[in-house]
């Protein structure tokens, strides 16, 4: 006679092996959802970076100065420019520094004579032009260089991983 009070070494391990399958799963799956939550918090704070440093960009452009002592002239080349530019100290006072955009390793930099912060990651080349007057015939052109005067607006061209990105910024537009 069989005993029915306890279950069968068959059953037992039909049991764990089901178990351990469920197991294997839920952990599997978890895995799964945390390395997506990880990938879309560093997409999310790569994302911020950007919009920040790209606002940063945006105010010193419209900050330009070649006028105050001690400013240097505007010098746009085809893959950089130099300028000077009011920024604030860490008080909140302002102070006219020198800067330069170009495109460095990893990406979109403002280089001053302090740091280099990079504002853009990812950008594989850059290209700039300079509108210098305003009008419906004025064009484009790839380097503008004046000790006394500022093009209108400044065309980024950046490309990032391939594909092109376009970023339009008037200067001295405060």
């Amino acid at each position: 006679m069989r005993d029915s009070r306890g279950f069968t070494l068959l059953e037992l391990v039909v049991g764990l092996t089901i178990g351990s399958v469920l197991v294997l799963t839920a952990a599997r799956l978890f895995g799964d959802v945390t390395e997506d939550a990880r990938r879309l918090t560093e997409r999310r704070e790569r994302l911020d970076r950007d919009a920040n440093g790209l606002r940063l960009l945006g105010k010193l452009v419209e900050s330009i100065d070649v006028a105050s002592p001690g400013a240097i002239p505007f010098h746009g080349e085809r893959d950089r420019i130099l300028f000077s530019a009011w920024s604030s100290r860490s008080r909140g006072w302002p102070i006219l520094r020198s800067y330069t955009v170009v495109a460095i390793d990893p990406g979109l930099a403002v280089v001053s004579q302090f740091d280099t912060l990079v504002v853009a990651v990812g950008v594989d080349s850059l290209a700039l032009d300079y509108l210098p007057h305003a009008g419906a015939n004025e064009s484009w052109v790839r380097g503008y260089l004046s000790p006394t005067s500022l093009p209108l607006g400044i065309r980024f061209r950046l490309w990032r991983l391939g594909k092109p990105d376009t970023l339009l910024l008037l200067v001295g537009s405060e």
